[in-house]
């Protein structure tokens, strides 16, 4: 089966694997906006990487769904994602939104100083560079720490915080 690289090949494509495409990425992804905006990416690479494409090494869809499962796997190791993660976790529910209801969170670092300068200092610097897309063994490494006591500081932290802005449910995270 050969593929034309053209434009009304890559709408046929587009409207035969976008709905399946979009349900293998919102499985991987926690919002639909997120999933939706990997799909788009995803269907970006399988458009550049079409003339690539072997079909003796596969199916289309096999080939597609490989393409939009890492670019899945992509956005989740991000560091965008990983703060969206965390602000999740300071507001219950944000990752349970349905395709009705959207909510966007829209802080920059100088709103997390805000939140974070009530703080001690070992929360406050800890809490810092975790938002800022850190992981706990990135943070262990940078401040010398042992990883336990980074993850305990950010845990008890969060609970703080959550209790700060009077969030229910701090003593259950």
């Amino acid at each position: 089966m050969e593929i034309l690289y053209n434009r009304e090949s890559f709408h046929l494509i587009y409207r035969s694997y976008a709905q399946s495409l979009f349900n293998v990425i919102r499985h991987k992804i926690a919002t639909t906006e997120l999933a939706e905006d990997v799909l788009q990416d995803a269907f970006i690479k399988i458009w550049l990487g079409l003339p690539n494409y072997n079909p003796s090494k596969g199916s289309l869809y096999t080939w597609m769904r490989t393409i939009c499962v890492h670019a899945a796997l992509d956005q989740i190791k991000s560091k965008s994602y990983r703060m969206y993660k965390y602000m999740a976790q300071l507001e219950p529910g944000l990752l349970e939104t349905d395709h009705h209801q959207q909510v966007y969170i829209n802080m920059d670092q100088s709103d997390i100083r805000v939140l974070l300068q009530d703080l001690a200092k070992p929360f406050e610097q800890l809490l810092y560079l975790y938002s800022t897309g850190y992981t706990h063994m990135e943070i262990s490494v940078m401040l010398g720490l042992p990883l336990g006591t980074v993850k305990s500081r950010i845990r008890a932290g969060i609970k703080i915080l959550r209790r700060n802005c009077g969030l229910k449910k701090a003593e259950n995270l």
